[in-house]
């Protein structure tokens, strides 16, 4: 079984790498292929150093959904490397709810309480009827009702608590911790 996972990554490596090397190497069309590949496997973000080599001079070439795709796709990849500033530069870049959620959670780790609220709202905001974007803007919502708790904003982190939605996977989550809010 541990020679069919490592096949299979190795399978999957190599393809990363042949697309990466399309994106640097490719015409126009040939690299919108390999984005919307590299993109369509959200795993390639964890495939080695080559994701480094997609370096600031070819992303502006490459169309604004193209390079947003990459951005956030290279931003994944540093977020899991450790390398947060690199990742948070990235995942700025991009206005999609997933990379701006991403983004404020790097925020939160650092401290940075009040721009972090920021961001999520602007998660909420993005992922707003989006149902692409669902669960995003949920965790969006706990992250503000957490954030509310803390500085004392109970009618607030309870509002967010309540709009999570019974369908939600997130519902018993939300309603447990409403629960500690209602307790304190």
């Amino acid at each position: 079984s541990s020679d069919v996972c490592s096949s299979d990554l190795g399978q999957r490596t190599s393809a990363a790498r042949r697309w990466l090397g399309v994106l640097l190497k490719g015409t126009p069309s040939a690299q919108s292929r390999a984005v919307a590949k590299l993109t369509s496997e959200s795993g390639f973000a964890l495939f080695g150093k080559e994701m480094e080599r997609l370096s600031d001079g070819l992303l502006p070439k490459l169309a604004a959904q193209q390079m947003g795709q990459l951005n956030l796709l290279l931003g994944v990849y540093l977020m899991r490397t450790g390398r947060l500033d690199g990742s948070m530069k990235r995942l700025k870049a991009v206005d999609r709810a997933d990379a701006q959620y991403l983004y404020g959670v790097i925020l939160l780790g650092r401290g940075e309480r009040g721009a972090a609220r920021d961001v999520f709202l602007r998660v909420l905001q993005l992922a707003k009827g989006k149902k692409a974007h669902t669960a995003v803007g949920e965790l969006a919502t706990l992250a503000m009702a957490r954030l509310s708790h803390e500085e004392k904003k109970t009618e607030s982190a309870r509002r967010y608590y309540l709009s999570i939605p019974l369908a939600s996977p997130h519902f018993y989550k939300a309603r447990q911790e409403l629960a500690w809010v209602e307790l304190a």
